[in-house]
């Protein structure tokens, strides 16, 4: 997908002069920070990214968002059973410690910009986010109980280093207030609010940055 989304880019950074108008282009700066039910949590962290907008309407436009989010969450650290032979003199236990990094994140944005007045506009955004995350799964090996049949070098008596990645995905919606301050050249400070799923979970993302804009 991210070499779909380079090809996008590329693309319609290759259209004619004439066409340009239509576009604009920008970045952003926020913390994006991240809520849902369960034991990791990751908080406000920071996020960098870049953006393509595409003019259709004099008060519409879609955006295609490129970004990355730079936080982890505080361990979680729990004890288990990993092997039991059905006595409590043949139990295996250990420890494991679960670490939750923010990814790369897309959105597709619909945007509705008010008339100016001055320098100044609103703005609303409409569409759907989706990012990236890792969890690293550490297990080591805290008790074996004397009557455990395994050998030694059975892999239920060692311990485990995992990792694996998911996906959170979900509707967005936001605001954010143009502020002209030459030609050309825009800010404005931006809140978005993204709930859906991830991992299974139900979440609620709230990303709240400012955007520099050139041709908004």
């Amino acid at each position: 997908m991210a070499k779909a989304v380079v090809c996008l880019l590329l693309s319609l950074a290759a259209t004619p002069a004439a066409a340009q108008s239509n576009f604009y282009s920008g970045a952003a700066v926020a913390a994006d920070g991240l809520d849902r039910k369960g034991h990791t949590q990751i908080g406000a962290t920071p996020a960098v990214g870049g953006f393509l907008g595409w003019r259709f309407a004099d008060s519409w436009s879609a955006e295609l968002h490129l970004g990355r989010a730079f936080g982890k969450s505080s361990p979680w650290r729990f004890d288990e059973l990993l092997y039991t032979e059905q006595t409590l003199r043949s139990e295996i236990y250990g420890r494991t410690v679960l670490v939750e990094r923010a990814g790369a994140g897309v959105s597709v944005l619909a945007v509705w910009k008010s008339p100016p007045s001055g320098r100044v506009r609103g703005a609303v955004t409409m569409g759907v986010s989706m990012r990236r995350f890792e969890r690293q799964r550490t297990t080591t090996v805290t008790r074996v109980g004397p009557d455990v049949t395994l050998p030694p070098e059975h892999p239920l008596r060692q311990g485990r280093n995992e990792t694996a990645q998911f996906t959170s995905r979900g509707l967005s919606g936001g605001l954010f207030v143009p502020i002209a301050i030459s030609r050309g050249v825009t800010i404005a400070p931006e809140v978005r609010l993204t709930g859906g799923l991830r991992d299974r979970n139900i979440f609620n993302q709230l990303y709240a940055g400012v955007r520099v804009l050139w041709g908004f």
